[in-house]
């Protein structure tokens, strides 16, 4: 296997985590901070184990609100890639910056370009598939619309700063191989 694929699914472990755990923490959460009943069913024969059941007047509650803390913590990790990218990425990075970096020792918050754009493009995968599922919700009726909204309209901006940089990145290797 190539260097390139190992890294993408050494990167995609953690969001997958986070979107898995994100959920069920924002079930448990949720249900908690409304006083929610909910009921976990044991099953020995499925893949997973447990099941949660809500009663259905509040499952809207419980699933949109779940859906919209684990969105949050999606979108939290892409823009903490999208922060050492705009403004920790080594090839970019202002020289005072830079200095203040080696003056406190904290020259390993640097990123590479590799690093930085396999990463990213993983969270941006992981936190389209959020949406994803928030809209499968929204189709079922477990979710409100207007949680999608919200979700689509942070995903599409955190979307298109990625790519700006990615695009300055480009523009910045375009000129220093053309003046090579």
């Amino acid at each position: 296997m190539s260097i390139s694929f190992i890294k993408l699914i050494d990167y995609s472990l953690f969001p997958a985590i986070i979107l898995v755990l994100g959920k069920l923490i924002g079930v448990f959460f949720i249900a908690a901070l409304f006083s929610i009943k909910i009921e976990i069913i044991n099953f020995s024969s499925a893949v997973f184990a447990f099941e949660t059941v809500v009663a259905s007047a509040d499952l809207p509650i419980v699933s949109s609100y779940s859906d919209l803390l684990t969105f949050i913590f999606m979108a939290f990790g892409f823009a903490i890639i999208i922060i050492k990218a705009v403004y920790f990425h080594d090839s970019h990075i202002s020289f005072t910056t830079l200095n203040k970096l080696l003056k406190y020792n904290l020259l390993s918050i640097l990123k590479s370009s590799f690093e930085l754009y396999h990463s990213g493009t993983v969270w941006l995968i992981f936190l389209w598939l959020a949406n994803l599922l928030i809209l499968l919700n929204v189709i079922m009726q477990r979710t409100y619309l207007w949680i999608l909204m919200i979700t689509v309209i942070f995903s599409v901006s955190l979307t298109v700063i990625y790519l700006r940089d990615l695009f300055k990145e480009v523009e910045l290797l375009k000129k220093k191989h053309f003046f090579i």
